[in-house]
C-alpha cells in the first residue's frame, strides 16, 4: 500500500474539431433558450428554467465527449519498505533441526514486524503463502523461490517493495534453477539463517546408477552401481535384482566418510523390451534415512547387436573422435568407408558398394556426397534406415535428400562464426540430452557452458515442420544447430555445427573431460536405434525411472493419414499405479486421470509433479476419436523411493554463504540475529505516477444523456408541450 501520495488531476480535451464544436455547443444553447423563452401552452418560469437546464446538460455533454476528454493523473507516490522471511518447508529440514528453524522464523518475524510490513512465506519446490511449518517438501528449490521473491517486486504500483529477504534454510537445492546464479542476479540482500545438522549421520546409499540405457537380447551387458557409507566399518552385500529375482550378489567395504565404492554388475538381459532393475543394500539398525538404500534403471532391450556405418570423403578429427566414442559401447559394431574408395583398408573398413541395408545406422561426416552416392542413401532412408548427418564445409547436399529428411533443396552458405549452442524446451525433454548420470550442473541444463564453442554452421532455411529443434543458434532467429526428424521406420538427427570433435578434446586442456560428448553421441546412436514405424499417436516420458519428487514431463503427437499433425485434440491420460502397500505388505492398485495441455502445432504437453512412488502405466486416450486412425496409447514409467531430498541432512553452510555475498546480504546466526535485522535501513519505493483515464466512452456518459433527455421529455408530456 501506497506510504505517501502526491497526486495532482487536470482535464485533457484531445478532439480536433474544437472550434466548430464550440460554435454548435453556443448555437444549441441559444436555440434552446429561445425554444423555452416562450411556450404554447404557456407554462411557469421555473418549469421552463427546469426544461431547458436539462436540455442544456445533455447538449454540454454530447458536445463534452466530441472532445474525447482525458482525466489525467500525475505525481509521486511512496511504497513503504516491506520484508520477505522466507521457510525452507521441505521434508529434509524435519530430519536434521525443525525445532531450529521454526526457533529461526520465529525469531526473524518478531524483530522486523516492529519496524516494517513483513511478509511470511514457505517454500520447497514451490512458493506458499506461510500458513503454518510441516516440513513435508519432497523437493528443494532455493532458486525457484528467489525467482518468486523478484517477480514481486516486478509489479510496478503492486508491487511488494520487498528490500530484504530472510531465508530459513539448510542449504540442501536439489530441483529448479540454479540458486548461486539466480542471487547474483537479485536487487534484493538476503540474509540467511542456516539451520540442519552439523556432521553427516549414519548412512549407507546406492548413490548413483550407470548403465547402457540400450541392451540386447542374450548380449551381456553391464551396469556400475556407486555404494556411499557414511560410518560405515564393516562389508555389505550389493544385489542386483530383476523382479522378484536376485540375480548377481557382490560384497564391498563401503567408506566411513561419505566415499563411493563403485560396484561391476554383468548380467544378461533375456526379456525383450522395456525391463526394470534395482540394485539395492541392506537397511542398518541405526540409519535415520533408508529409502537411498534401493534404486532402480530401465533396459531397453532390443533383439540383436546394431551395425553402424561412419561415412566420410575424408578422415579427419570428427571420424576419429566419434569412432572412439561409438565403439566404447560392446552393443555396436561400429564400421567405417571412405566415401571416394581412396582409404578403405582395416578390419572394420568397408567399401562403399551401395548395398546399405545391413547397417542399423549410417553416420554422415561432414562429405561431399555425389549424385550416385545420394541415390543409395535416399533409398536407404526410404528402406527405413536412421541417419546422423553432420554438416561442414564440404557438404555438397542432393536435391534428392529434399524428399526423405528435414532439409529443403539448398543447405546455404557456410558461416565459420563461432557460437556456443542453446539449449530449446524441446531439447531439454529430448533423450539425447539425458544427463542424469553426470554432475549437478550437467543435469540442471548448464552444460553447454561447460563445452568450448563450436566453428561454424550452415544457413539452413525452410525445415520441415514435423521436424523438432533440440538446439539453436545463440543470436541468430531461426538457425538450428541439431534437430530430429522422422519418416517412416527412419529416425534422423542433423548435427549443424563445425568441429563437434572440439567437445570431445579440448575440455581436457581444462581439466575437464569428454563425458558431455560421450552422452550425447551414445544417446543419439540409442535414439536412432531403437526406432519404431510412426505411430499416429505418440506418447512418451522424459524419463523412464523417476525419483521420488521429481516431476514426470509427458510429451505427445497426434497424426493424420496423411502425416500432417492435428491440433485442437482432447487427450487424457489414464494413470494406473501398482504399489505395495507398506502396512499390509500387499499389492494395490489406484487411478486417477489428468488433461494434456496443448503446445501449438499438433504437440501436446503434461507436468505432473508429486506422484507417490510405484509402477506406473498411462494410457493416452484422444477424446476425439472420429478424427483419428489411433486414439490409444500406453507408457510406462517407475518412481521410485529414493529422493535426493534425504541424501544429506547436513547445512551446506558454503552454499548459503554464498547466495547472501553474491545478493549483498550477510550469512546470520541465532545470536547475531537481533543486531543485523534490528538494525536494517531500508528506504520506500518513490513511483512517478502517470495514468489517463478516457471519460468520452464511458457508458454512465451515454446513461446521463439518456436520463436528461428522458426528464425533458416526460416533462414536456405531462404540460402538454409539443
Amino acid at each position: 500500500m501506497p506510504l505517501g501520495e502526491t497526486i495532482k488531476y487536470s482535464l485533457l480535451l484531445q478532439g480536433t474539431t474544437g472550434i466548430a464544436v464550440v460554435v454548435f455547443l453556443v448555437l444549441s444553447i441559444i436555440l434552446t433558450f429561445l425554444a423555452y423563452r416562450k411556450t404554447l401552452p404557456e407554462t411557469s418560469l421555473s418549469k421552463r428554467i427546469i426544461l431547458f437546464s436539462l436540455r442544456t446538460i445533455a447538449f454540454f455533454l454530447i458536445f463534452f465527449s466530441l472532445f474525447e476528454p482525458l482525466l489525467v493523473k500525475k505525481g509521486i507516490s511512496e511504497i513503504p519498505p516491506s520484508v520477505a522471511v522466507l521457510l525452507d518447508n521441505s521434508a529434509s529440514i524435519s530430519m536434521s533441526d525443525p525445532e531450529g528453524a521454526s526457533l529461526r522464523f520465529d525469531k526473524a518475524g518478531d524483530i522486523l514486524k516492529r519496524t516494517y510490513a513483513t511478509e511470511f512465506y514457505s517454500f520447497s519446490d514451490s512458493v506458499l503463502s506461510y500458513t503454518g511449518a510441516t516440513y513435508d517438501g519432497i523437493s528443494t528449490s532455493i532458486g525457484d523461490a528467489l525467482i518468486h521473491m523478484r517477480d514481486l517486486n516486478n509489479k510496478g504500483d503492486k508491487s511488494k517493495n520487498i528490500q530484504a529477504i530472510i531465508m530459513i534454510s539448510d542449504g540442501q537445492n536439489n530441483l529448479g534453477d540454479d540458486p548461486l546464479s539466480v542471487a547474483a542476479r537479485m536487487n534484493t540482500p538476503i540474509y540467511v539463517a542456516g539451520v540442519g545438522n552439523k556432521t553427516q549421520h549414519k548412512n549407507l546409499a546406492i548413490k548413483r546408477i550407470v548403465n547402457n540405457n540400450i541392451a540386447y537380447k542374450d548380449i551381456p551387458t553391464q551396469v556400475f552401481a556407486y555404494v556411499e557409507g557414511w560410518g560405515i566399518d564393516s562389508d555389505v552385500r550389493v544385489s542386483l535384482e530383476h523382479g522378484d529375482s536376485v540375480i548377481a550378489q557382490k560384497i564391498v567395504r563401503p567408506g566411513s566418510k561419505g566415499e563411493q565404492t563403485e560396484v561391476l554388475f554383468e548380467f544378461v538381459p533375456d526379456s525383450l523390451g522395456q525391463n526394470y532393475y534395482t540394485i539395492s543394500c541392506p537397511i542398518l539398525n541405526d540409519e535415520i534415512i533408508k529409502s537411498d538404500n534401493r534404486r532402480s534403471f530401465s533396459v531397453n532391450v532390443l533383439p540383436s547387436k546394431k551395425q553402424i556405418l561412419l561415412l566420410y570423403s575424408s578422415p579427419g578429427w570428427d571420424l576419429t573422435f566419434m569412432k572412439r566414442a561409438l565403439e566404447e559401447n560392446k552393443n555396436y559394431d561400429v564400421y567405417f568407408s571412405d566415401i571416394t574408395g581412396k582409404i578403405n583398408t582395416g578390419e572394420k573398413s568397408v567399401s562403399f558398394t551401395g548395398n546399405l541395408s545391413r547397417f542399423d545406422a549410417i553416420f554422415i561426416l561432414n562429405t561431399d556426397i555425389s549424385t550416385v552416392h545420394c541415390k543409395f542413401i535416399d533409398d536407404y532412408i526410404v528402406g527405413g534406415g536412421s541417419l546422423f548427418l553432420l554438416l561442414g564445409k564440404n557438404n555438397l547436399y542432393c536435391s534428392q535428400f529434399s524428399n526423405t529428411t528435414a532439409l529443403s533443396q539448398r543447405i546455404g552458405s557456410w558461416s565459420d562464426d563461432e557460437f556456443i549452442p542453446l539449449l530449446t524446451i524441446d531439447g531439454s525433454r529430448h533423450p539425447i540430452f539425458n544427463f542424469e548420470e553426470l554432475s549437478t550442473d550437467v543435469k540442471e541444463g548448464n552444460w553447454a557452458s561447460a563445452l568450448p564453442p563450436l566453428r561454424g554452421f550452415r544457413i539452413l532455411e525452410n525445415i520441415k515442420s514435423s521436424a523438432r529443434v533440440l538446439l539453436e543458434h545463440p543470436t541468430l532467429e531461426g538457425i538450428p544447430v541439431m534437430l530430429t526428424f522422422e519418416s517412416g521406420k527412419s529416425r534422423q538427427i542433423i548435427f549443424n555445427g563445425g568441429n563437434m570433435w572440439r567437445w570431445s578434446f579440448l575440455p581436457f586442456g581444462f581439466g575437464g573431460n569428454n563425458d558431455i560428448y560421450k552422452t550425447i553421441l551414445v544417446n543419439s546412436a540409442q535414439w536412432l536405434l531403437s526406432k519404431d514405424e510412426i505411430s499416429p499417436f505418440v506418447l512418451n516420458t522424459d524419463q523412464k525411472v523417476y525419483r521420488s519428487g521429481e516431476s514426470v514431463y509427458f510429451t505427445a503427437n497426434v497424426r493424420d493419414e496423411s502425416g500432417n499433425f492435428i491440433e485442437g485434440l482432447t487427450i487424457q491420460l489414464d494413470f494406473n499405479r501398482s504399489y505395495v502397500d507398506s502396512m499390509t505388505n500387499t499389492k494395490k492398485n489406484d487411478k486417477f486421470s489428468f488433461i494434456m495441455e496443448e503446445s501449438g502445432g499438433g504437440f501436446y504437453s503434461l507436468r505432473v509433479s508429486a506422484l507417490n512412488t510405484g509402477d506406473f502405466v498411462v494410457t493416452g486416450n484422444i477424446l476425439e476419436s472420429e478424427l483419428v486412425p489411433v486414439s490409444k496409447k500406453h507408457s510406462s514409467f517407475r518412481i521410485e523411493p529414493y529422493s535426493a531430498e534425504f541424501s544429506d541432512l547436513r547445512e551446506n553452510k558454503d552454499i548459503l554463504e554464498k547466495i547472501a555475498e553474491l545478493s549483498g546480504g550477510e550469512y546470520i546466526t541465532l545470536e547475531n540475529m537481533e543486531d543485523f535485522l534490528g538494525n536494517l535501513k531500508l528506504k520506500p519505493q518513490i513511483l512517478n505516477v502517470k495514468e489517463e483515464i478516457p471519460l468520452w466512452d464511458k457508458l454512465w456518459l451515454l446513461l446521463l444523456i439518456l436520463l436528461m433527455l428522458s426528464i425533458e421529455w416526460f416533462i414536456r408530456k405531462r404540460a402538454n408541450l409539443p
